[in-house]
């Protein structure tokens, strides 16, 4: 469609052999964007026209799978910088030739090939006025050689290389610099013989590198620091490697930077690290893993701002490591990690800066089990989140740094053995946000690389239950922040539900549940002043539930706290307050006898814990809370006990608090949640599933900010659920679930608030059901959201409702027959939040009614394993953007409709469909004063047609794409322009014949592309 902004086509052709595909380029005043893809075909001929635009052009071109591949692109020149993508994979005696180019704004390039012997990639650097970005990746290829060019613009480049499990490994990576950070992302995995190298680099904003290397003997990995007036960030791992040898080369930025380095389960291992200076804080990570006669040493380093340093080393008898502190001027970060091994002792060096620090701390798994962490002070607080579960020769890896505004990182890896999961976080203007996870997938390889831009980020991907499966996603920045959710997943009887709203400043939520037969996975995200960041997983249980809510606050805070599985369970997390939101992360899974202690801290901008206890028996979990200035957030989750008891301390603040608690799957279970008061908002979240004759009990809580409560009751015959609503200056948020009883009654109180409300019903599984939600009102926007799933004869109600600020509704219906689902739209002040869903029920209908508000509003559908299914949702308009997720998974006959919509600020939109032949899905862009996002996923579907469009906004847009496993898959992502740079990923996986093709896009800010 065309506009005053750039227009976007999309032109798509998939499957065919002896394929021609040709598409008309068009010009408009903003620049175009133009996505042609032909896959599947040998002797395959793609040609593409390129266009020029006032603001630059994109071009993308993918050929796959061919022997005795040829591909030649055209660079092109614009007004503002140019986006190239290539992509040649599977073809031995490869050659690929990409020709650079340059532009007024920075140029992006992305090549990538893949499981060829003999392989040589050159890539040629170009320059750009804004910065360049570029991505390199080579699979699967022994004897690899991966080249690449450094490059300088007037903004930061950015390049991310990754290459894995390759014995004989060799990675040369060049460093280089721009005004503006660059961002570079690659990675390559589950090859043997597989080289990976990432480069960081420098920029005016702080740049970020991430690095893995894996399961390789012999490997080699060597990394090239580099300065920028901004902090840098360098994530490096390697794996699994005997005579393991990494160097990493520290660098100098005038923000601070950011190193993260990872070896692991080699025996002899020697792991060097070079600090390194700079004005803002730096962040360094080292991890070392299950290597016997350890020694890891890690070189400390000042900056102006506060450093941040993350060491981990696991599984490993005998073990010593020494970490040295460090002072800075802004407050630096650690992490330390040690996991799985006998008489561990793991000793934290605290350190002080002028902006708060934030460690974070987990030991997993190791009987007589102690793990010290020491507390820390700063100016503005940062997060770390790091978990993982239950596998042997298990490795995760989590770093988070520090910046400007408090940064936020989750990742998980669960139940995998050999797994490798790779995160990296850093700090940028405002925080910015990622979640990673991957899980159940034997040689599991997951690398994500986030970094930070005026307004923070989100990013979340994920890939389940694939064995040697690869799962890339890259993150970026923007002026309004974005918020990006994928999910996939492989499981019949699946549920999944996602929730992304806007507000006044953005927020992010993602929620997986993956796996598991009579899954049930509820996420609720709400928005606020600024924006918050929740992440919750629950993996591989059958009659499992997970539950999680995310909420907002002045500063947003983010917590995550999870405890699963453990018999006579008990946690206690002690609330905290602090100047700007707190956010803390624990985990500490499956050994017993566990003792895990963590120390709060203090800083004038918020802090983050996050603590997590699994499958533990006797666990016991002590939380020292801490206060702060802004609002804190707690969430705490415990599952799957017997004889649960789990105490919440409530707590007070200058600024709203946030409690989230959970409990799962436990006979005579008795939560009690202590009710709380603060200046601004609270936000309360009470889990309780699968227990019979279940009682819980919440008390509600006033505030000057709005609260939020979250409750979710599961699997529970003549479950009984009473919640009491709450008032608040702020609004408040509830959110409410039950799940596969019988005869289920679930009443909900609505309440009000002068701020917007957030509610989260859900209900699952069962026959004759019926759920009622009251509506309410509020001076700023409500939020509500409902789940109903696997109930024939569903019917679901919902009550719209009005406020000030945007409203949001989650609804979801999964695996009824005849299936009738209505939702009422609601108005609002500000945007409104709707997510809805419906999965598995054959002659599936599904209405969702769009709403308008003064801000942008949100709605999130999905609809998944239904025969001619047909999924409508009506757009709507906001002031500020909106979001929409929408899902549709495992249809044969599938259609799926989403209606774009307009907003002042930008919208989100999240598409998914997976797994079904003759699937065809249309995603209807949508325009908005902000960047908008989108976020379209298709799967393992033969004769697969995914089509997206793309879309323009003020600020820049993100799109995330990703097709798995499918033969003769086609996928087809559309790049779209913004006033602030666009981000794009697409990945296509383990598929014979397999093309993909990405789009890149331009934007005001440098872009960042990342494919896989």
């Amino acid at each position: 469609f065309h506009g005053l902004r750039p227009s976007i086509h999309c032109f798509r052709d998939f499957g065919s052999p002896d394929f021609v595909s040709a598409f008309t380029i068009f010009h408009v005043v903003r620049p175009s964007i133009h996505c042609i893809r032909d896959f599947g075909s040998p002797d395959f001929l793609s040609a593409f026209a390129a266009f020029h635009g006032f603001r630059p052009s994109i071009y993308c071109f993918r050929d796959f799978g061919s022997p005795d591949f040829v591909s030649a692109f055209t660079a092109f020149h614009g007004l503002r910088p140019s986006i190239h993508c290539f992509r040649d994979f599977g073809s031995p005696d490869f050659v690929s030739a990409f020709t650079a180019f340059h532009g007024l704004r920075p140029s992006i390039h992305c090549f990538r090939d893949f499981g060829s012997p003999d392989f040589v990639s050159a890539f040629t650097a170009f320059h750009g006025l804004r910065p360049s970005i570029h991505c390199f990746r080579d699979f699967g290829s022994p004897d690899f050689v991966s080249a690449f060019t450094a490059f300088h613009g007037l903004r930061p480049s950015i390049h991310c290389f990754r290459d894995f499990g390759s014995p004989d490994f060799v990675s040369a990576f060049t460093a280089f610099h721009g005004l503006r950070p660059s961002i570079h992302c690659f990675r390559d995995f589950g090859s043997p013989d597989f080289v990976s190298a990432f480069t960081a680099f420098h920029g005016l904003r702080p740049s970020i590198h991430c690095f893995r290397d894996f399961g390789s003997p012999d490997f080699v990995s060597a990394f090239t620091a580099f300065h920028g007036l901004r902090p840098s960030i360098h994530c490096f791992r390697d794996f699994g490697s005997p005579d393991f040898v990494s160097a990493f080369t520290a660098f100098h930025g005038l923000r601070p930077s950011i190193h993260c380095f990872r070896d692991f389960g080699s025996p002899d291992f020697v792991s060097a690290f070079t600090a390194f200076h700079g004005l803002r804080p730096s962040i360094h990570c080292f991890r070392d893993f299950g290597s016997p006669d350890f020694v890891s040493a890690f070189t400390a380093f000042h900056g102006l701002r506060p450093s941040i340093h993350c060491f981990r080393d696991f599984g490993s008898p005998d073990f010593v490591s020494a970490f040295t502190a460090f002072h800075g001027l802004r407050p630096s970060i650690h992490c330390f990690r040690d996991f799985g091994s006998p008489d561990f002792v793991s000793a934290f060096t605290a350190f002080h800066g002028l902006r708060p620090s934030i460690h974070c701390f987990r030991d997993f798994g190791s009987p007589d089990f102690v793990s010290a962490f020491t507390a820390f002070h700063g100016l503005r607080p940062s997060i770390h989140c790091f978990r993982d579960f239950g596998s042997p020769d298990f490795v995760s890896a989590f770093t988070a740094f520090h910046g400007l505004r408090p940064s936020i990182h989750c990742f998980r890896d669960f139940g995998s053995p050999d797994f490798v999961s790779a995160f990296t976080a850093f700090h940028g203007l405002r925080p910015s946000i990622h979640c990673f996870r991957d899980f159940g997938s034997p040689d599991f390889v997951s690398a994500f690389t986030a970094f930070h831009g005026l307004r923070p980020s989100i990013h979340c991907f994920r890939d389940f239950g694939s064995p040697d499966f690869v799962s890339a996603f890259t993150a970026f920045h923007g002026l309004r922040p974005s918020i990006h959710c994928f999910r996939d997943f492989g499981s019949p009887d699946f549920v999944s539900a996602f929730t992304a709203f806007h507000g006044l400043r953005p927020s992010i939520h993602c929620f997986r549940d993956f796996g598991s037969p009579d899954f049930v996975s509820a996420f609720t995200a709400f928005h606020g002043l600024r924006p918050s960041i929740h992440c919750f997983r629950d993996f591989g249980s059958p009659d499992f539930v997970s539950a999680f809510t995310a909420f907002h606050g002045l500063r947003p805070s983010i917590h995550c706290f999870r405890d699963f599985g453990s018999p006579d369970f008990v946690s206690a997390f002690t609330a905290f307050h602090g100047l700007r939101p707190s956010i803390h992360c624990f985990r500490d899974f499956g050994s017993p006898d566990f003792v895990s202690a963590f120390t709060a801290f203090h800083g004038l901008r918020p802090s983050i814990h996050c603590f997590r206890d699994f499958g533990s028996p006797d666990f016991v979990s002590a939380f020292t809370a801490f206060h702060g200035l802004r609002p804190s957030i707690h969430c705490f989750r415990d599952f799957g006990s017997p004889d649960f008891v789990s105490a919440f301390t409530a707590f007070h603040g200058l600024r709203p608090s946030i409690h989230c608690f959970r409990d799962f799957g436990s006979p005579d279970f008795v939560s009690a949640f202590t009710a709380f008061h603060g200046l601004r908002p609270s936000i309360h979240c009470f889990r309780d599933f699968g227990s019979p004759d279940f009682v819980s009990a919440f008390t509600a809580f006033h505030g000057l900010r709005p609260s939020i409560h979250c409750f979710r009751d599961f699997g529970s015959p003549d479950f009984v659920s009473a919640f009491t609503a709450f008032h608040g200056l702020r609004p408040s948020i509830h959110c409410f679930r039950d799940f596969g009883s019988p005869d289920f009654v679930s009443a909900f109180t609505a309440f009000h608030g002068l701020r917007p409300s957030i509610h989260c019903f859900r209900d699952f599984g069962s026959p004759d059901f019926v759920s009622a939600f009251t509506a309410f009102h509020g001076l700023r926007p409500s939020i509500h959201c409902f789940r109903d799933f696997g109930s024939p004869d569903f019917v679901s109600a919902f009550t719209a409702f009005h406020g000030l600020r945007p409203s949001i509704h989650c609804f979801r219906d999964f695996g009824s027959p005849d299936f009738v689902s209505a939702f009422t739209a609601f108005h609002g002040l500000r945007p409104s939040i709707h997510c809805f869903r419906d999965f598995g029920s054959p002659d599936f209908v599904s209405a969702f009614t769009a709403f308008h508000g003064l801000r942008p509003s949100i709605h999130c559908f999905r609809d998944f394993g239904s025969p001619d299914f047909v999924s409508a949702f009506t757009a709507f308009h906001g002031l500020r953007p909106s979001i929409h997720c929408f899902r549709d998974f495992g249809s044969p006959d599938f259609v799926s409709a989403f209606t774009a919509f307009h907003g002042l600020r930008p919208s989100i939109h999240c598409f998914r469909d997976f797994g079904s032949p003759d699937f065809v899905s249309a995603f209807t862009a949508f325009h908005g004063l902000r960047p908008s996002i989108h976020c379209f996923r298709d799967f393992g579907s033969p004769d697969f047609v995914a089509e997206f469009t793309a879309f323009h906004g003020f600020r820049p847009s993100i799109h995330c794409f990703r097709d798995f496993g499918s033969p003769d898959f086609v996928s087809a992502f559309t790049a779209f322009h913004g006033f602030r740079p666009s981000i794009y990923c697409f990945r296509d996986f383990e598929s014979p014949d397999f093309v993909a093709e990405f789009t890149a896009f331009h934007g005001f800010r440098p872009c960042i592309y990342c494919l896989r």
